[in-house]
């Protein structure tokens, strides 16, 4: 996971949250758009959609999960282990679109989806399922992002979420967008990336 977002520049804009975490990914995701003049991604133009499978990743001291592992006392919600966990997603407009996603963090049962954007603000429904089972849950929302994130419990509503151009770092905003670029298109195809580089061969 670290590895991917030290090295992949769209998965760390689009996945900002992969900086708490390490472990194993695999990504599957194609996406189309325009490229400027030095060949970079004109944000505003991508669009795509695929999956992140979170194979085998430990996050740690990631504020969502803090604030709700502190309400429910469970170190496991605040820093859970997520094994073959299926994140999918689609990008439009500046806005990452979050399918309904499941996980486990010890006794209890998570469930999240909602949208983001390229400058990490978050508008997400999230779901506690109690033990034994998670027959019973917590409805929250979250909005902020994720180094502030503002999350309101026993909360269904939330607001949509703002088709922003990102920052003047991401290159370009949207009412700058060129009628004309270079198109691009690929398929971003990851199969369980380690968190470490490999070891060099030794000769």
């Amino acid at each position: 996971m670290k590895r991917a977002y030290n090295e992949i520049e769209l998965f760390r804009t689009a996945a900002s949250s992969a900086a708490s975490a390490s472990g194993l990914v695999s990504l599957d995701y194609r996406l189309n758009g325009v490229l400027n003049e030095n060949m970079e991604p004109i944000y505003p133009s991508i669009v795509g959609a695929g999956s992140l499978t979170l194979e085998d990743i430990k996050v740690k001291g990631l504020k969502m999960f803090s604030i709700v592992g502190k309400k429910t006392g469970s170190d496991a919600v605040a820093n859970p282990d997520l094994k073959k966990v299926v994140v999918k997603s689609s990008i439009r407009n500046n806005v990452i679109t979050i399918d309904r996603t499941k996980f486990g963090a010890g006794l209890f049962r998570l469930r999240f989806e909602g949208k983001t954007n390229f400058n990490g603000q978050m508008n997400l429904k999230l779901r506690v399922g109690l033990p034994p089972f998670g027959l019973i849950g917590i409805p929250c929302t979250v909005r902020g992002t994720k180094d502030n994130p503002k999350i309101r419990f026993f909360s269904k509503k939330t607001d949509e979420t703002e088709s922003e151009a990102p920052k003047e770092s991401m290159l370009i905003k949207n009412d700058s967008l060129p009628v004309k670029g270079n198109g691009f298109s690929v398929t971003i195809a990851l199969a369980r990336m380690a968190a470490k580089n490999p070891k060099p061969k030794k000769h």
